[in-house]
């Protein structure tokens, strides 16, 4: 994904970006996109609704590195995926890991 340093990432501009890669036509290998809840998380399974800052504050997914002390190239996303009739066992796809280490300042 490229992206301009301008630019803000939030959690619905990764999930829609990361949709577009891995859910061509709507769908995957885990089946239909109509058919799935998703979420964006982290390498330790924190289910990430928003990025926050260090003070708790809404933030862009840039601001939130800077705020921990960390370093895109070191933290990993996941887009994780449910059927919308069941309630828990989050699937994590582990191609956003790969294409999230990809992305590349304009």
């Amino acid at each position: 994904m490229d992206y301009s340093a301008d630019e803000d990432l939030t959690v619905e501009t990764i999930i829609e970006s990361g949709v577009k890669k891995y859910f061509p036509e709507g769908k995957s290998q885990l089946g239909s996109l109509k058919d799935m809840d998703l979420s964006l998380g982290s390498f330790a399974g924190e289910n990430l609704d928003r990025f926050t800052n260090t003070e708790g504050n809404a933030c862009s997914f840039q601001e939130y590195l800077k705020s921990h002390g960390l370093f895109s190239s070191q933290y990993h996303l996941y887009i994780r995926t449910k059927p919308k009739q069941q309630t828990s066992s989050w699937k994590i796809n582990k191609q956003l890991d790969i294409w999230m280490r990809g992305m590349k300042k304009n």
